[in-house]
């Protein structure tokens, strides 16, 4: 499933901030270009907790360009949406 490569690559990149502690839900949407780069971000952590999401937003960046997506670059976007489990 294509969601679960680009959550994988995330995962990688991801470097859990020092002074956040717990578990934390993710919700993470956006728009992926044909190119392969995420767009119209939208990233929410329940906790709040704004170094997650600075970790998250900063593993988003780093594991792009995702690969082409599902609809073979058609030339329209392609949304993601995404839940993760950070436990730190």
């Amino acid at each position: 499933m294509y969601e679960e490569l680009i959550l994988g690559r995330i995962y990688r990149e991801l470097r859990y901030p020092a002074t956040a502690r717990g578990v934390y839900l993710v919700l993470l949407g956006f728009d992926l270009t044909p190119a392969g780069q995420a767009s119209a971000l939208r990233l929410t952590v329940n906790p709040a907790n704004a170094q997650v999401v600075e970790s998250i937003r900063a593993a988003l960046n780093r594991a792009q360009p995702f690969p082409t997506p599902p609809n073979g670059g058609d030339g329209k976007p392609h949304h993601v949406s995404l839940a993760l489990t950070v436990s730190i």
